[in-house]
C-alpha cells in the first residue's frame, strides 16, 4: 500500500514535471503509454495508450489487488503488483496533466 502511494505521488509531482520539461524522455523511460491521450500522439501510440487503460481497467486493478493482497503466487503475485504499480503511475500522470 505504502508502495503504491509513493509512485502515484511520484507520478504526480516528480516525474510529472520531470516529463513535462523533458517530454521526449517519455519513450526513454518507457512510460509513454501510460501518459494521457495527447493531440500529436501517432497512431501507434494511440493504441497503445488504448490497451494500457483497457489492461489497466478498474476489474483488472481489483483482481490484481486481490492476487497482490492473497496468499503468494510466485510470479502471479510479482505480476500483479506491477499491474498496480503502473496503475498508480498512469493514474498521477493523469492528475499531473490535468489543470
Amino acid at each position: 500500500e505504502q508502495l503504491l502511494a509513493k509512485r502515484l505521488e511520484g507520478a504526480r509531482s516528480s516525474l510529472g514535471l520531470l516529463l513535462a520539461k523533458h517530454p521526449q524522455r517519455a519513450a526513454e523511460m518507457s512510460v509513454e503509454a501510460l501518459m494521457p491521450p495527447r493531440a500529436g500522439d501517432t497512431s501507434a501510440l494511440r493504441v497503445r495508450k488504448a490497451l494500457t487503460r483497457a489492461a489497466l481497467s478498474d476489474p483488472a486493478r481489483a483482481a490484481a489487488r486481490r492476487l497482490a493482497d492473497g496468499r503468494f503466487a510466485g510470479c502471479l503475485t510479482l505480476a500483479a503488483i506491477d499491474l498496480l504499480v503502473a496503475a498508480a503511475y498512469m493514474d498521477g500522470l493523469a492528475e499531473a496533466a490535468s489543470p
